[in-house]
């Protein structure tokens, strides 16, 4: 059976279930839609009416979290620990991490330097309070697992804005061992190959990045863009 994925072009969400598809070397078709003319089909089959959406033969799965994790568990070398204490603590940071890309959307959204600034410093102290965990993660030696899968939509869009590049550089040195971690899931063929060819025109139309009175580019973090290159 060939699985349908449903999705907005710049969409983190559906990201990772393509990262995890990819990873594992599962057969897949993408369908994009247009968010703001959803398709009748799309609306009839998906309650939500929210990317991701998968279809499995006439059953219709959604919600991200819940998409990987069905990915992961029917598919060959699982991605979550099988001690129900370590996959449990995994599956809390997976969802800590959700609001740690609601502080990067609401920074590019921001209208004012202060409340970019606020939203920025969210998103990095939260990256912060997993420091501990990314760090026990990193004890018996790196591997992509569903954490990872989780936050590499995340990292590639810190990525592309260099003032939240260069602040995350700055908090996490790319000699550190976050650093590194970080480096190394961006190098993943899976990670890399995960957006489509169109994605950095649409997320700097969707936030409006070329504009050179967006917050993120007249700093509210006392940087200059141009720091991060």
């Amino acid at each position: 059976m060939r699985y349908q994925l449903v999705s907005f072009p710049i969409c983190p969400y559906v990201q990772r279930a393509r990262i995890l598809l990819d990873a594992k070397g599962i057969d897949y078709d993408t369908s994009y839609i247009d968010l703001d003319d959803k398709p009748d089909w799309f609306t009839e089959r998906v309650p939500t009416a929210k990317v991701p959406a998968l279809f499995v033969g006439d059953t219709t799965l959604f919600e991200s979290n819940v998409i990987t994790e069905y990915l992961d568990d029917v598919s060959s070398m699982p991605l979550l620990p099988d001690e129900p204490l370590q996959r449990a603590t995994e599956k809390a940071w997976i969802a800590y991490s959700d609001s740690w890309l609601m502080s990067l959307f609401r920074a590019l959204k921001s209208e004012n330097k202060p409340e970019y600034a606020k939203q920025v410093n969210s998103l990095l102290e939260g990256c912060d309070n997993a420091r501990s965990f990314i760090e026990s993660r990193l004890a018996h030696g790196y591997r992509l697992g569903a954490f990872e899968i989780a936050v590499a939509p995340l990292l590639l869009r810190i990525r592309k804005v260099p003032d939240i590049r260069a602040a995350f550089r700055e908090r996490f040195k790319d000699s550190s061992r976050i650093g590194l971690w970080a480096q190394t899931v961006l190098s993943e063929d899976a990670v890399q190959g995960s957006l489509p060819d169109d994605f950095d025109e649409r997320f700097s139309r969707f936030f409006d990045l070329d504009n050179p009175a967006h917050p993120a580019n007249i700093s509210a973090l006392g940087r200059l863009t141009e720091s991060a290159a």
